[in-house]
């Protein structure tokens, strides 16, 4: 079977048969290239684990030094600039406390 025959069986499937109101879930085809293969160990597999906690303090000293976004070279005509939000907060501190 083709790609297009397996995305329309997935399509067709959807998520395992699930209903309105029924939980998500079942099986899902996840397309990867043929030649696609696992990554090696991450970049912080040597740091000990005490160490790879982060802070807030952290994240905003890390973040104040990253550069302005650029601006792409193309854009989809009637396309809106976009951003992720990833809300932090330290398990246990109080309000105002970072």
């Amino acid at each position: 079977m083709g790609r297009a025959g397996r995305l329309r069986e997935v399509t067709e499937r959807g998520s395992g048969g699930a209903g309105p109101g029924s939980p998500r879930g079942g099986r899902q085809w996840i397309p990867r290239p043929p030649d696609a293969r696992p990554g090696g160990p991450p970049p912080w597999v040597g740091v000990p684990p005490e160490a790879r906690r982060l802070s807030l303090a952290d994240v905003r000293e890390a973040c104040a030094t990253l550069p302005e976004p650029r601006r792409l070279a193309w854009q989809v005509a009637g396309s809106r600039p976009a951003a992720v939000l990833l809300p932090l907060f330290e398990e246990g501190a109080r309000p105002g406390s970072s």
